[in-house]
């Protein structure tokens, strides 16, 4: 045999062997990717289960149950979200009083009459649960301040067999759901409703801070709009968005300021999130959810007596599914970190520019509840 056959034989076992260790190698990668594919598919039927066949945890019962003897106040009660906490509230029938605060007493009535023909003729008449209409535009410190007084005052007529405003106290729920994009979001969405905070914190139980999912894009709260460095055509979308921020931000400091002054606060502080509601008229899409699935983080955050101070309600799917605890105020998926330092330069800016020189601490409230 010459040696160019030796190579000749010795250069198709190489190659044969190269080859099968190929084929093995492509077959070791073929069987991960199946087994990967699986595992997918596997993960994909138990999320899809997961969902559909878990329970809701707001229910009727519960809401029944939670809402009983409460008074509650919603600012922006006209918004679609509140169209659905409506229908909740006075399908459960057990609430004491609920005050819809509305910039227009014309849309105000307009979602109650809403929600009184979803309801129909016999739960309607049959409600037991007293509805009022208050005025309120947050831009305006002389309208927060009239609509604080119009809220203790219808509150405390409700109550009038109460010897002592002590129940009260107890029972009544601020929502800050008022929502504005336009109309100087900041003090609308921020500082408005921690006025509002402020002048009914006597009677206040729990405070519940509608925020955004764009409130966790981490905007500079304390950039002066007319420096902003934003462009012309982003100017109103981003002062949205440091608006919803803002809310989060005071929110979380409120929060600090009643674990610093008891072990026990006077007023709890939650946060929820609406996600992907659409209007009823509307044709809801497949990510979205209807009004009345969209107000279970809102009543939950609202009326649930188990929730510790300071959670964050959501929703499974970040934007829609079932209602869940997706964190807190200082520790959630639903916004980047909030800065100690920024929120405490914000807090004391608010108060400034609010007048307030003590958070609470408001004799004409006391006076007027007596």
């Amino acid at each position: 045999m010459t040696e160019n056959t030796k190579n000749g034989d010795n250069s198709k076992l190489h190659n044969k062997r190269s080859t099968a260790r190929i084929m093995k190698s492509l077959d070791s990668t073929h069987r991960a990717l199946n087994t990967m594919a699986i595992l997918a598919f596997l993960l994909l039927l138990f999320l899809f289960y997961w969902y559909w066949t878990s329970d809701e945890f707001v229910t009727p019962a519960k809401i029944a149950e939670w809402s009983s003897h409460k008074t509650i106040v919603i600012t922006g009660a006209n918004s679609v979200v509140s169209f659905g906490v409506l229908v909740h509230l006075l399908r459960a029938n057990t609430a004491e009083h609920i005050i819809m605060a509305c910039r227009s007493d014309t849309k105000c009535q307009a979602t109650l009459a809403q929600v009184q023909q979803h309801l129909g003729v016999t739960e309607t008449t049959t409600s037991k649960v007293k509805v009022s209409l208050v005025s309120l535009d947050l831009t305006s410190r002389a309208s927060i301040e009239q609509c604080a007084k119009s809220i203790i005052a219808t509150a405390a007529t409700t109550q009038q067999q109460q010897s002592s405003i002590s129940k009260l106290s107890k029972n009544m729920i601020l929502v800050w759901n008022a929502n504005d994009s336009v109309h100087d979001p900041i003090m609308v969405n921020g500082m408005g409703h921690l006025y509002l905070t402020h002048l009914l914190y006597p009677q206040l139980q729990r405070v519940v801070v509608a925020a955004s999912i764009v409130g966790g894009v981490p905007w500079d709260v304390l950039q002066p709009w007319e420096q902003s460095s934003y462009p012309s055509w982003f100017q109103l979308p981003a002062q949205y968005g440091t608006s919803k921020r803002t809310m989060l931000f005071l929110a979380q400091q409120l929060l600090l300021l009643q674990q610093s002054q008891s072990s026990q606060p006077q007023l709890q502080v939650v946060a929820t999130q609406a996600g992907l509601t659409c209007d009823e008229t509307e044709a809801c899409h497949a990510i979205s959810m209807t009004p009345i699935e969209g107000a279970h983080s809102h009543l939950r955050a609202m009326l649930d007596p188990d929730l510790q101070p300071g959670a964050y309600l959501g929703h499974r799917w970040i934007l829609w599914g079932k209602t869940i605890i997706a964190g807190t105020l200082e520790s959630s998926w639903y916004h980047m970190h909030l800065s100690g330092e920024t929120r405490q330069q914000l807090w004391a800016w608010s108060l400034k520019e609010l007048g307030i020189q003590e958070f609470g601490n408001n004799p004409s409230a006391s006076t007027t509840t007596k």
